[in-house]
């Protein structure tokens, strides 16, 4: 039913009485009292208008003149409606109306701004990813259009953080201006704790730089000195340096600040710094420059300074010799003293002089063959004096006494061989046990003792190694599985030992190549676990482990990165 005239003058003189709203439409009546408010309708029955004190219904008879707002701000009213339900989709999608009415950006970035508890709160309720999904889509449509204040900036990081978008969460950060991080104690120990946690999962991706970044960062908004990410941003260095190929610089940071800090993980870093060091050296054949680059580390981590010198000598020898420069490898070895000279490089000394002899060998006489056979059988080159004594045996005056060489060489050789054999054996090398009783059986004495034992050997290998065949992929799947699981309850000691006895026994099996591809994650936790003080102690990475050979290897994007800032130090 349609108010009387006394109604509507009362209600015209009620609203005139009541405060101006912002923003609000005017409906002047004829008697020249103004009723503001929002319209809600119009047509033949009359205009519907939302006061303060109610819902009015006009007739047009009543209405003089009828002055609506721009229509942006009943949309951006609705939103705040919208926000207020935790309905914040619908809220962020009438904001979107709103700038294409022409609302202003000020306005739309006040309302993202003081209506962060209803977003938050619909992040809360939402179960279903899609709609997690579409929120991560809007907050970050927001904070591209540039139109979050450095407060919402501060609100869309939380926001972020909540959906699991650790990316867009440090992209928020990243465009907060620092000044208003440091300046407020609760966002900046907010930012703080974020990056932290965001360092740790970079470090782990493997993205080094975007972890050097953050790590600076937080020094300055720290502002009291360097905590547990001072060893954080030391690694990323060492990372850098490493995929630069400057290996030296890498080596004084290992040796210099990072062992002042946490020497066993500076210990751990520099075994497979050195690992990248010998492929790189073997790559380029710049093993002279990578003994260089050992230099930083030989008075804090002598033995494994020793260790990288003696295998690179050892590389840059046989990769002389392999290029027919005995000499030359010969020279270098000599320059080792004798006390400081491993098993490995007195072996190739040998052979090193072998080569250089068998050049005055092959244009001497026959006599000669035997001679430096002889020297060769009693360095243990058994191989190279059988074929030197086969070569004089050509020479009939030379063949009785080149048989009897042959025999007692080939003697001395299958005894050698086969207690290698029998000690491969009794360590479980069964490859290698088959390797040596091949090489006694290739040429064997007819009733020779030796090559029946050979024989037995081989027979024993073989039964040993199809048992094990069938049973070592189950066996490793099973340890894998009790490593994995480790790892997921953060339990990382006891993954960290099942990975390493994997590698050791089961590295051929498809558990084992999951397994090394594993041992990095597993590693970077504990060294993590160390800072945190929640591991005691940091455990040794065993030297023989080929994963560590693909260790922080970064990809194309970050080797941009890296290239980036090289320019930018420059």
């Amino acid at each position: 039913m349609r108010p009387t005239l006394a109604l509507l003058l009362a209600a015209g003189i009620a609203a005139s009485l009541l405060p101006a709203l912002a923003g609000a439409d005017r409906i002047t009546l004829a008697n020249g009292h103004v009723v503001e408010g929002q319209v809600l309708s119009e047509n033949s029955q009359g205009v519907r208008i939302r006061t303060a004190s109610g819902v009015l219904t006009l007739d047009h008879s009543s209405i003089l003149e009828i002055e609506k707002v721009e229509d942006f701000e009943n949309t951006l009213a609705n939103a705040r409606t919208h926000f207020r339900r935790r309905q914040a989709l619908d809220g962020f999608a009438l904001l979107d109306e709103a700038r294409r009415q022409g609302a202003p950006r000020e306005r739309i970035a006040e309302i993202i701004e003081n209506n962060n508890g209803g977003i938050q709160g619909t992040i809360h309720n939402m179960r279903d990813d899609q709609d997690r999904l579409s929120m991560r889509r809007v907050l970050r449509a927001a904070m591209h259009d540039d139109i979050l204040t450095p407060r919402a900036l501060f609100h869309a990081s939380q926001n972020f953080f909540l959906l699991d978008d650790w990316t867009s969460a440090a992209e928020a950060i990243d465009r907060m201006p620092e000044d208003e991080i440091a300046g407020d104690p609760v966002r900046r120990s907010w930012v703080l704790d974020f990056l932290r946690q965001h360092v740790r999962r970079q470090l782990a991706a493997g993205d080094f730089e975007g972890a050097l970044s953050e790590v600076e960062r937080m020094r300055r908004l720290a502002g009291d000195g360097p905590g547990t990410e001072v060893p954080l941003v030391l690694l990323s260095h060492v990372a850098a340096a490493r995929e630069r190929h400057e290996f030296g610089r890498a080596f004084e940071v290992l040796a210099g600040e990072l062992f002042l800090e946490v020497p066993e993980i500076a210990r751990n870093r520099t075994v497979y710094t050195i690992e990248a060091l010998h492929k790189w050296a073997a790559e380029t054949g710049n093993y002279a420059e990578a003994r260089r680059h050992l230099r930083p580390v030989r008075d804090v981590f002598f033995t494994e300074y020793m260790t990288a010198r003696n295998n690179l000598l050892a590389a840059e020898a046989e990769y002389l010799i392999d290029r027919a420069r005995p000499a030359e490898a010969h020279e270098l070895l000599a320059e080792v003293p004798e006390g400081e000279r491993t098993d490995k490089l007195k072996e190739i000394a040998i052979q090193a002089e072998h080569e250089m002899r068998m050049e005055e060998v092959r244009n001497g006489t026959p006599l000669a063959r035997i001679e430096h056979g002889r020297w060769a059988s009693e360095q243990g080159l058994h191989d190279e004096a059988l074929r030197l004594f086969e070569e004089a045996r050509q020479n009939p005056n030379l063949r009785d006494l080149s048989d009897q060489l042959i025999a007692n060489t080939r003697r001395k050789r299958d005894t050698e061989l086969l207690r290698k054999a029998n000690e491969a054996y009794d360590a479980g090398l069964l490859h290698e046990t088959m390797a040596h009783a091949h090489r006694i059986l290739a040429n064997p004495e007819v009733g020779s003792a030796l090559s029946e034992e050979a024989e037995r050997l081989k027979e024993l290998a073989e039964r040993s190694m199809r048992r094990e065949r069938e049973e070592r992929p189950y066996m490793a799947e099973v340890f894998f599985q009790q490593a994995e699981r480790a790892h997921f309850l953060h339990q990382n000691e006891q993954a960290f030992n099942l990975l390493n006895m994997i590698l050791e026994r089961y590295a051929d099996t498809p558990a084992g190549k999951r397994a090394a591809e594993l041992y990095p994650t597993v590693v970077r936790s504990l060294e993590i676990s160390y800072l945190e003080g929640r591991v005691a102690q940091m455990p040794t990475l065993h030297p023989r482990l080929e994963a560590l050979q693909e260790r922080d290897q970064l990809g194309e994007e970050v080797n941009e990165l890296l290239e980036a800032l090289q320019s930018q130090t420059n």
